[in-house]
């Protein structure tokens, strides 16, 4: 091998890894692998005790993120058919299954998870009295979302919504 040659590889090696440097010092975009304790934490925070803006017209952009297609479609179905001042179907904080708010040991349980479905117990005392919510969520192509949230005795979120206003 010449000395020219030597140089070139050289210079050749030195620029493949230099690019191959840049290359990886690119941030790489992965999807979002959320759990579904996680998106339900993340729902809490946003919803900031019942002071965000979820279930209110500026709360559309969350729905999308929060609840697969059927349930953000019940819960903006509801938001943009009530009349302005009204309650609509939604006379209570969906999140925590009470009108009034005095919130203390919220607790976020472990997922059950099944395949493509998960279920998730969030405990809370509200005003000194129990309370649990059972969440239905399933996995999307975009990532688990919630599919229904069960307050017991029956009653459940999609129910509510698809209740005629």
């Amino acid at each position: 091998m010449t000395r020219k040659q030597c140089i070139l590889g050289t210079l050749a090696f030195l620029a493949a890894a230099g690019f191959s440097q840049s290359v990886s010092a690119i941030p790489q975009r992965k999807a979002a692998v959320e759990s579904p304790a996680s998106l339900v934490a993340s729902l809490y925070k946003i919803h900031n005790k019942g002071n965000g803006p979820l279930f209110e017209k500026k709360g559309r952009p969350y729905l999308n993120r929060y609840f697969d297609t059927r349930l953000a479609q019940l819960i903006w179905k509801n938001v943009a058919e009530t009349p302005e001042g009204e309650i609509g179907n939604l006379d209570f904080d969906p999140l925590f299954n009470a009108q009034d708010l005095l919130l203390s040991q919220f607790k976020i349980g472990e997922p059950r998870i099944a395949g493509q479905r998960a279920t998730l117990l969030v405990s809370f005392k509200n005003d000194g009295r129990l309370n649990k919510i059972t969440y239905s969520l399933r996995k999307t192509p975009a990532g688990w979302r919630i599919q229904n949230l069960d307050y017991g005795e029956g009653q459940n979120l999609v129910t509510i919504l698809s209740t005629p206003l």
